[in-house]
């Protein structure tokens, strides 16, 4: 195999290789579900096994040279395409990697670098926001005009809802090809939002789903990279079976219990400066950039979760921060009324509107004060954070 650490989901695997060796394999995949599931990994070690040197095993050996060229992404038959930053002045004519600048370039050469040797890795260059028409373009025209070497061509199109964002234009440039690909041509489209795709690229593609991974791989994962026991299941049932989030998450559980610290201090309390701490560690996360305040509110979202199934059931088993189940207790015996179901969705709708570059201020203001009404068991109207 490509990758020694991928968590293989068994039945998929199997009827790929299946229809490898019948003959069956269709020439149009598409690989989706949650992130974080080994999607592209499982697609590589595909593309490896069209074109492994070692007929001893069903499995791509990882050993002979067309294994590395597939690894290192050199391999003649192995194309990918993935969402580029959009350029203005970028005509027709020009190949899509003139949409890169050196910068840009050099981190995709990394990335991809990387990604050989990670499988959950995520290549995401900055401010890619759509798969180009150009890169469409290019595709066709080294498909059409360069024969595949021996073996099996993948085309490995990663973040493949981008064909269709903004618009479809890349989308529809890439359907004939896809429904009459050249000769000993695969195409695998990986994605984690199928829903933003086009009913006619979907349709010319076998679907394969990739649930999200169970809590105890991850587990098992991050332990054998060196997490204790412990940090490894509070990262595993945060991460909800997103090895992305779950490889963000490492090293992190101090950092964690502090978030929780900070929103739950906030939320219980009406000192000013406990506020205004919220408010400045919110501010500085916004900055940094989305995904940092999305973890933030989610460790906050699970605190919350946390006191849900405490107070429902009384089982400490389901608990993710469980250094914190003292501090939870006297929460719960201080608050008996409070709904925790509405709290999680106060936090969840904040985090929508602060995307949607609300006003920070009055955003924390108001689900700040919200969440007070709720823990004396008073209603709060829905969509009041917009106001």
């Amino acid at each position: 195999m490509i990758y020694s650490d991928l968590i293989l989901n068994e039945r998929n695997w199997d009827n790929l290789l299946t229809a490898f060796r019948t003959g069956r394999l269709h020439h149009a995949l598409l690989f989706h579900g949650p992130s974080g599931t080994g999607k592209s990994a499982h697609a590589i070690e595909l593309a490896a096994t069209l074109n492994c040197k070692d007929s001893t095993s069903s499995n791509p050996c990882g050993l002979c040279p067309s294994c590395k060229k597939v690894r290192s992404f050199q391999h003649g038959n192995v194309r990918l395409v993935l969402p580029f930053p959009r350029k203005t002045n970028l005509d027709k004519s020009s190949p899509s990697i003139k949409a890169l600048t050196d910068a840009d370039l050099t981190s995709l050469q990394e990335q991809m670098k990387t990604m050989g040797m990670k499988p959950y890795f995520k290549i995401a260059l900055n401010n890619a926001n759509t798969i180009l028409i150009n890169s469409i373009r290019d595709l066709k025209n080294e498909l059409y005009l360069s024969p595949p070497d021996a073996g099996g061509r993948i085309v490995l199109i990663l973040d493949a809802e981008y064909l269709c964002i903004p618009n479809a234009t890349s989308a529809n440039a890439l359907l004939k090809i896809l429904e009459e690909p050249p000769e000993k041509t695969y195409f695998i489209l990986v994605t984690s939002r199928s829903d933003l795709m086009l009913e006619t690229i979907l349709s010319r593609c076998q679907k394969i789903y990739f649930p999200a991974l169970p809590e105890d791989a991850i587990e098992s994962f991050l332990v054998d990279e060196g997490e204790s026991p412990l940090d490894a299941h509070l990262i595993a049932r945060l991460s909800e079976g997103n090895m992305h989030l779950a490889r963000n998450f490492q090293g992190m559980v101090p950092q964690l219990y502090e978030n929780v610290k900070t929103i739950l201090n906030a939320v219980f309390t009406k000192q000013p400066d406990l506020w205004i701490k919220f408010h400045k560690e919110v501010s500085r996360l916004k900055q940094s950039g989305r995904i940092e305040m999305d973890y933030f509110f989610r460790t906050g979202i699970f605190a919350f979760r946390d006191l849900l199934f405490l107070a429902e059931t009384g089982n400490t088993e389901n608990v993710v921060f469980v250094d914190n189940l003292q501090k939870y207790q006297s929460v719960l015996e201080k608050f008996p009324q409070s709904n925790w179901a509405e709290c999680i969705q106060l936090m969840e709708d904040a985090l929508s509107f602060i995307r949607a570059n609300g006003y920070l201020p009055l955003v924390i203001n108001a689900m700040l004060m919200d969440m007070g009404k709720v823990l004396k068991g008073d209603e709060v109207k829905r969509f009041s954070l917009q106001y």
